[in-house]
């Protein structure tokens, strides 16, 4: 049997053309799972970061809220411990408008009784 020179040539650039195809794909293969592999790998990163950044927006809220309702309620004893000072200084006031009320009566009536026994002894 006689095969060309040109049959073995050509057998044999289809062979390499095979190998060297093959040789592409499995190379494309492994490039492509490197590819896939990373994109996994960020992918968890990512989640993994906005998970975390999750839980800082969260503790943050909650000292924000803790420091809110620590506020309100010093906002509030502040406005009572006013609101009392305010009552007892109107309750002072008071006793001190009727102590003068008084005085002046109590003044009225002496500076009365003076004038009567003024008059009682010029008439006498």
């Amino acid at each position: 049997m006689f095969v060309s020179f040109a049959t073995l040539l050509g057998a044999c650039d289809s062979s390499v053309d095979s190998s060297i195809q093959k040789d592409a794909d499995n190379a494309k293969e492994a490039i492509q799972q490197e590819v896939d592999k990373t994109k996994e790998a960020v992918d968890a990163k990512t989640k993994s970061i906005q998970e975390s950044v999750n839980q800082s927006k969260e503790a943050i809220q909650q000292e924000v809220d803790k420091t809110k309702e620590a506020v309100d309620a010093k906002t509030k004893s502040i406005q009572e411990s006013v609101n009392q000072t305010k009552e007892s200084a109107q309750r002072k006031i008071d006793k001190a408008k009727e102590a003068i009320g008084t005085g002046a009566d109590s003044v009225k009536e002496i500076v009365g009784e003076k004038t009567d026994t003024a008059q009682e002894a010029t008439e006498r």
